[in-house]
């Protein structure tokens, strides 16, 4: 099994995989932790590191918003101002922004291709379940065409109607 699925974000959260990733990566921790502490913030506890939350938001970016929201909502304040802007910010900070930002952009891509394959897959298998229920519908079809009743007629699969066939043939023969 992969982290992810050891370690899944709670349903019902705002936790996406990008926060956690780019939590991972500013503080440099394990998933459980980074999910852990993003739940923290998302009920209000805890204080939110504005070098990972509010610098990210002054970018234009929307990764935390709704977790900055949802924690305020939580703590039943009113939201204040970025403490922390790109403007405001030092080097170091920016540049840590951008390995988390980085870390969030490669964890959004690798969910966006997993759901892909988990489509496709889904797909082919609904594509194949309906190719099923075609044929049996024509198996179907084709033993009602042909006037078999179905008693003592082999069921092998795609061989049926030639099975009642068969039957029927040996039963005239026999008369």
């Amino acid at each position: 099994m992969t982290d992810k699925e050891l370690n899944p974000i709670p349903e019902g959260s705002l936790i996406t995989e990008p926060m956690v990733a780019a939590y991972m990566e500013h503080f440099k921790c394990d998933r459980v932790i980074a999910i852990g502490g993003l739940l923290a913030w998302e009920q209000g506890k805890g204080q939110m590191d504005s070098r990972l939350v509010d610098l990210d938001i002054s970018t234009g970016s929307t990764l935390f918003t709704a977790l900055r929201e949802a924690s305020f909502k939580a703590r039943a304040q009113q939201e204040t101002e970025l403490s922390l802007t790109k403007d405001n910010a030092t080097g170091a900070e920016l540049e840590q922004l951008s390995r988390d930002q980085a870390a969030a952009a490669a964890a959004e891509a690798e969910t966006a291709a997993s759901e892909g394959a988990a489509d496709t897959e889904s797909a082919e298998k609904e594509e194949g379940e309906a190719s099923e229920e075609a044929a049996a519908d024509a198996d179907s079809e084709a033993e009602a065409a042909s006037g078999a009743d179905g008693e003592g007629s082999e069921e092998v699969e795609g061989d049926s109607v030639e099975a009642d066939a068969d039957e029927a043939e040996g039963e005239a023969q026999t008369q």
